[in-house]
């Protein structure tokens, strides 16, 4: 399976959501995860300790897609968002992913299937992890920082980014209970999967005397670093030792760090309270975990809080906000080890509950290593996002349609033929002579066509020749235009509107590669589906004489076809005799001596190819990879439902017709699976 996961330098930056994706990333090491970089993580340094399924990619941000989304007349903030994953989806365009990861603090999942299709990259499911809210951040933000005001706007991006998800999660009890009123399913990630698995801690407490007060988390007022200072500053000096922060420093207004203005807020108060920076995670652990220690956690809003259950789970007591999503799950999970919960802004609660908590600090740090000791936490699984991510999709329908139109719209704009969609288009590699031949039939320059062209260019194996049978398109050229504009290393060919059968018999008198591949617009594939498929069949030579696979069917606008619209969207899973809906790699001597396609028999042409191909050899099935058509009528069920039958029926018309021939009975048997 592969992921793209739409978070930035995750395993080099500082936050809850990047550490949930980096425990998800190496605790489902069967799937490929990849991501965007803005620099950090593809750097050597870090590439070397990343885990070997994650592959961090490089975009440029500055890549001019203005002439894509200049005429959409849109929000400000879906402008930039779109323009975002225009820049991204360049490096992806032709693709394919399984499913496409996007946290809630970019709520832009509206956006991904509109501007992934226009690039030609088709995707299984759109998953949204709710891992915060920009809108909520925001409110919680101080009116100086200059973005209270788009809160109203946030809020409307994360409920279209809601409804147009397949999937959604959270991962906590808290986040799950104040989605509820959003009316779509929502599961719950058991975050005891997303842990680190620590070893328990020794019996007893280390060091003697006060313990030190920390502060460890992000900069800024959501996670509450001045109600910290607050709370600290209403203690007897004699109760703790130490005063400390540590976190990712973040701009406060005009210039001024939240550093600064919390040691500013420190010396106000008359509390010797120190920032002491960003510490490693190995230091957090020695110092904080591992120290004669208690930390505050005073969040005003937090999906869940990381730090806290680590610093519990060494040993380290906690004074916890009923704000985080992590007093929930402690409170429902682990009640002997629940910390005690305060509101952070009530500061006089705070600061006596956080009084008896250090009073009483020797027997309240050794009650929850004995507690810890006879209910430890249990530990984690792998691959416990799959049963989410292969759940149910559910979508909203009104979500349906406006995705349609916004796509109908960038496609206008023909995203595929910018100079930038060209630039970051990637080559196969060379070879001293074709090695397959690819025959497109084409009959005008549209959308389906650029799609397959794109997945040509990009594909891995190389002596990949292209023929272009332009079938009757209009004068002027423009079929000629649109292929030179994507590949122009195509050979064109030209006919009389003939059909795709003809055209594709076209193609095949032209070309001079030892194996074919017949296509039509809007086909497409994996990058290396040709490479594999075709390593497969040269294995199998020269009993094998072909190699399919089945395609997924896909809405316009980038939608699977479900099996209550479309049973062609499922119906492929079972097939044991390839037809029209299958991407096939022939041997060209095999047809040499079957003969091409019979012209007369319109429908049924591929399915009778077929039957002869198969009295000569041996035809291999491949399940590995994405194959996939883009279907022209996004919207209309009942008219894929209507082209199904028709195919359904010319199929049952062909065995009709092969039922005498003796070897039609063996076909199925001979039709062999690789992997």
């Amino acid at each position: 399976m592969r992921v793209l996961i739409l978070d930035f330098d995750f395993f080099s930056a500082v936050g809850g959501g990047q550490t949930f994706y980096r425990r998800v990333v190496s605790r489902h090491r069967r799937m490929d995860f990849h991501y965007p970089s803005r620099g950090p993580d593809l750097k050597a340094a870090m590439r070397r300790h990343l885990p070997a399924n994650a592959v961090p990619f490089g975009f440029d941000s500055f890549t001019d897609v203005w002439d894509v989304i200049s005429r959409l007349a849109l929000e400000w903030l879906d402008v930039d968002h779109l323009a975002l994953l225009c820049r991204i989806a360049l490096a992806w365009q032709g693709s394919s992913f399984d499913i496409v990861e996007i946290p809630s603090f970019f709520p832009a999942a509206h956006l991904i299937r509109p501007v992934f299709a226009a690039y030609g990259i088709a995707v299984g499911r759109v998953s949204i992890g709710l891992l915060g809210w920009l809108s909520t951040s925001t409110r919680n933000a101080y009116q100086s920082e200059g973005i209270g005001k788009h809160a109203a706007i946030y809020a409307d991006a994360e409920r279209r980014s809601m409804a147009a998800a397949d999937i959604r999660y959270t991962i906590s009890d808290l986040h799950a209970g104040l989605n509820a009123e959003r009316e779509l399913p929502i599961a719950t990630v058991d975050m005891h999967d997303a842990l680190e698995d620590f070893p328990l801690p020794a019996a007893d407490p280390p060091g003697e005397g006060p313990p030190d007060l920390w502060y460890v988390g992000r900069l800024d007022r959501n996670k509450g670093p001045d109600l910290f200072v607050e709370i600290a500053a209403r203690l007897p000096r004699s109760l703790y030792g130490r005063c400390r922060l540590a976190g990712p420093d973040n701009l406060w207004v005009d210039g001024e760090r939240w550093s600064h203005r919390i040691e500013a807020l420190a010396a106000e108060r008359n509390i010797e309270a120190h920032y002491v920076g960003q510490l490693p995670d190995e230091e957090v652990r020695k110092q904080v975990y591992g120290g004669r220690s208690l930390l505050v956690v005073p969040s005003r809003t937090d999906a869940f809080n990381y730090v806290a259950i680590e610093a519990l789970a060494n040993g380290c007591p906690v004074l916890l906000s009923k704000h985080a999503g992590v007093a929930g799950f402690l409170a429902a999970r682990h009640p002997s080890i629940a910390p005690p919960i305060i509101d952070p802004e009530d500061i006089d609660g705070s600061a006596m509950a956080l009084r008896r908590l250090l009073e009483t600090y020797p027997q309240s740090a050794l009650t929850l290593r004995e507690n810890l000791r006879r209910a430890p936490l249990p530990r984690p699984r792998q691959d416990f996002m799959a049963a989410i991510w292969s759940g149910a999709p559910v979508r909203s329908r009104q979500s349906d349609g406006d995705l349609s139109g916004l796509h109908s719209r960038i496609l206008a704009q023909q995203p595929l033929a910018i100079p930038a969609a060209r630039n970051w288009r990637t080559r196969g590699g060379e070879a001293s002579a074709p090695v397959l031949s690819c025959i497109l039939w084409m009959t005008r320059p549209d959308a389906e066509a650029a799609r397959t062209l794109v997945s040509l260019s990009g594909a891995s194996l190389p002596g990949v020749e292209v023929l272009v049978v332009d079938d009757g398109s209009s004068p002027g050229r423009p079929v000629r235009r649109a292929i030179r504009a994507i590949l122009p290393e195509a050979r064109i060919l030209r006919q009389s509107a003939q059909g795709r059968v003809a055209a594709w018999n076209r193609g095949l008198a032209a070309s001079q590669a030892p194996h074919v591949c017949f296509l039509e617009p809007g086909d497409g594939f994996d990058r290396w589906l040709l490479e594999s498929m075709m390593a497969t069949l040269r294995r199998g030579e020269p009993d094998a004489v072909a190699i399919w696979a089945a395609m997924r069917l896909l809405h316009i606008d980038g939608r699977p076809y479900g099996a209550s619209e479309n049973r062609a969207a499922s119906a492929a899973e079972g097939e044991q005799v390839p037809d029209a809906r299958s991407i096939a790699i022939l041997s060209r001597p095999a047809l040499d001596r079957t003969g091409a396609f019979d012209t007369t028999l319109d429908r049924l042409s591929w399915q009778d190819l077929w039957l002869r191909l198969a009295r000569t050899g041996r035809v291999l099935r491949h399940r590995d990879g994405w194959a996939w058509r883009w279907m022209e009528s996004p919207s209309d069920g009942a008219a894929a439902s209507s082209e199904e039958r028709a195919r359904l029926e010319a199929k049952r018309q062909t065995l009709e017709r092969w039922s005498a021939v003796a070897a039609f009975s063996g076909i199925a048997s001979r039709t062999e699976t690789s992997s």
